[in-house]
């Protein structure tokens, strides 16, 4: 999922951020800080089981004269035993729901048999499975932090009036 923004007038907003007075952008920093601290909160509320462990943010830094940015995502999967791409897997699906590669999952094991055991149930055994749906966990928490980042930004041109 990429997401892009283009500026099609630059001279125009460089004049505008060169306005803003030094608190006006420490009041930016905070909101943008705002922002990456609630879009981390979301991908908790959202992210299924210990993925949600691996939310982390990073603090609004100068990525050069007239810009700044705060990050917010899920870090690799790097439990004990567990795939980097296990967030990946989880946020786009696998099997046939993967949609950048439908199959189904088959095992390369000799045999070919792949083990499945549930709490309470015995072990199953299946030659394919079709795969797990996605969780589009992180699409969805942008989705919160879009409408929460409006509406702070909407307050803060209030405030500037």
């Amino acid at each position: 999922m990429d997401i892009e923004t283009k500026v099609v007038n630059l001279p125009e907003v460089y004049k505008e951020i060169d306005s803003i007075p030094g608190r006006a952008k420490r009041e930016i920093k905070d909101i943008l800080n705002n922002g990456a601290s609630f879009s981390e909160q979301q991908m908790k509320i959202y992210a299924p089981g210990s993925i949600r462990l691996l939310a982390d943010r990073e603090p609004a830094r100068s990525t050069s004269l007239y810009a700044m940015e705060a990050t917010a995502g899920i870090k690799p999967g790097t439990r004990q035993g567990s795939d980097r791409n296990y967030p990946l897997f989880v946020h786009k699906g696998t099997g046939i729901y993967n949609l950048d590669n439908p199959r189904l999952i088959r095992s390369n094991r000799p045999g070919g048999v792949l083990a499945f055991e549930k709490k309470g149930e015995g072990v199953k055994f299946r030659q394919w499975v079709r795969g797990q749906k996605p969780n589009p966990f992180v699409y969805f928490a942008y989705q919160a932090t879009k409408v929460f980042m409006g509406l702070r930004l909407k307050q803060f041109n209030l405030n500037r009036k």
